[in-house]
This record gives structure tokens, sequence and C-alpha cells, in this order.
């Protein structure tokens, strides 16, 4: 394993030209902020003949990892030592890549875990809801307010800081979407990871009093109908089963699962079960 710089760009996006949507962040990190920022850097494992297999995205305290089953678990020692070495709370990926590291581990259905389902649709499956509700471009000086507005939700409790909220959403990486009641916002979705080919669905919610009227389907369609015109791929994770109803009756379908795992007690599984040295 090593780091990667500018001479891997090609082999980089020949491994997420495999994977368009589980590849959402790592391509959009990799257009805006390059190879290595401040936050993130690329990683890679190569075979024996030379050849990128495995592509890791380590940003902040956690790291994503997109490649095959015999990748993972054939580089199994250099890749979680490097996960403890690092500090790294969190690993993320598709489920191909990340359930043999978890069975190596022994760690599996003990809730490490949780499967988020990925989903998207396109042109032809799209079904618009009819816009009910004036659903609004967030401007910059709109941020904080939508900022503390989807921050505030519990099952969004993990965003980042405003900050970075407000860098990515200026240099075009997120984009927000808000429907108003007065000066109050009521509803918003968010796209994340936005780049040439796709663009990631999230953090779509509405005021508690407001559920039931609408605004979801209509966020989450406005949000959709803007990366179908540009010509590119909607996709979203999620793992609530009640919203099943919402996202497919706008269109979406399930193509595949991603999953996280908590990293300390995945290698410290490792150690205890002597698939990595203790020393």
């Amino acid at each position: 394993m090593r780091e990667l710089d500018k001479r891997d760009v090609i082999d980089i996006v020949g491994i997420l030209d495999k994977y368009p949507i589980e590849g959402t962040f790592f391509r959009s990190d990799l257009e805006y902020f390059g190879i290595r920022s401040d936050f993130h850097r690329f990683m890679g494992v190569h075979d024996s003949h030379g050849e990128l297999v495995c592509l890791i995205l380590h940003y902040y305290n956690s790291v994503s990892i997109l490649g095959t089953i015999s990748l993972v678990t054939t580089d199994i020692c250099s890749l979680t030592s490097y996960l403890s070495d690092n500090s790294i709370s969190w690993v993320s990926g598709p489920e191909g890549s990340l359930v043999p590291l978890l069975d190596m581990a022994r760690v599996h259905g003990d809730k490490l875990y949780d499967s988020l389902f990925l989903m998207t649709t396109d042109r032809k499956a799209f079904k618009p809801y009819g816009f009910r509700w004036k659903v609004e471009f967030c401007e910059d000086s709109q941020l904080r307010k939508a900022y503390d507005f989807v921050s505030a939700i519990p099952e969004f409790s993990a965003f980042p800081p405003f900050e970075r909220f407000a860098d990515e959403c200026r240099v075009g990486i997120r984009k927000v979407f808000c429907v108003y009641r007065g000066k109050s916002i009521v509803g918003s979705s968010s796209i994340i990871g936005d780049n040439g080919l796709s663009g990631m669905i999230a953090a779509v919610s509405t005021r508690p009093e407001f559920r039931g009227k609408g605004i979801g389907k209509a966020v989450l369609s406005k949000a959709t109908l803007y990366l179908l015109e540009q010509g590119k791929l909607p996709c979203l994770t999620q793992n609530h089963s009640e919203s099943n109803s919402l996202y497919s009756k706008l269109g979406y379908h399930t193509i595949g699962k991603w999953q996280i795992c908590e990293v300390d007690r995945l290698v410290r599984g490792l150690v205890q079960t002597g698939n990595i040295d203790n020393s």
C-alpha cells in the first residue's frame, strides 16, 4: 500500500469508472480538491503486476474503500495495520469489499456495521413529484440557517463542521435545496459528492409538524431533477424501510449496499483472532 500521486490519476479513474455510484465521493474529492489536501489523501493497493486494485480515500478520522473481494482479503494485514496506525474511527465501503474484511475479523452479526441501500434512478424511470411547494436553491446568505436546520435533526448528527459545509457549498461539491415557510426552513435536501458523472442526494428532511404534506417528495424530486438535467446519475443511500415507498414512487431502485464499521473494534477483533500481528 502506498500514497497515490498525480502519476496514478488514470488508474484511479479506471477504478471509479467500475463503481460510478459507489465512487461518487471519491470522484468529487478528486475533481475538486485533487489527490491530496489538508483533509484527505488517496491511498492504493497494487497487485503483483503493479495494477491498482484497491482505492482508499482517507479523510479526517475515517476511510472509504473501493475494490474487489480478492483484493481486500489478500491484503488484510497491511490494510488493517494502516487503519490502526492512523487512528481511524470508521471504515466504509461497498458490501462486496467490506464484508470479507469483517468476516475475517469474525465480527459479523455484532451490530458493528450498518447496511445502507444504494439506490439510483434515470430519466426514463424518474417520476417527478408535482411541485405544490416552492423549492429554492440555498444561497450563500442562507447557508447558516440551512446548516442549523439539518444538523439539529438526530439522524444527521454526524454532520461536518459548518466551515466545511459552507466551503463545500461554495466550491459546488454540495448543493442545498430548501422549502421556506415565512423566514423559516421547513424542509430541505442536499446533493453531496457532486461530480462530472453523478451526485449523491442526502439529508432529505422535513420539520416534524410539516410531515405528510409532500415536502419530502418535493425537495427530493427537485434534487433528482437537477442532477438529471445536468446529465448526471442521481444516487442515494438509506436504511429506513419506511422511506422505500417515497423513493420508489419517484422511480428509485436498489442496486447494492454500502456498509460502515467501527474500526477500533474491528482491528481489536482481528488481533484477537490472530489475523494481524499484535506486536
